[in-house]
């Protein structure tokens, strides 16, 4: 899974690559083990991250 995070809001700030860096991290490795494969995990990750003008793209299943 290849995973960016991009601005979907012109109003948010850039990241930096370190703060990219690490909320892909956080999403791809929870500290805690949730039910459902992570899933309600992912989906509440993306919601706060579109909240602030950022959403998680798969670049493997994005389509063209």
């Amino acid at each position: 899974m290849r995973i960016v995070i991009e601005r979907i809001s012109p109003d948010a700030p850039a990241l930096a690559p370190d703060e990219i860096e690490y909320m892909l991290d956080l999403f791809k490795n929870p500290d805690m083990q949730f039910k459902n494969e992570d899933h309600a995990y992912k989906l509440g990750f993306d919601f706060a991250l579109t909240c602030l003008g950022y959403t998680i793209v798969d670049k493997d299943t994005e389509r063209e």
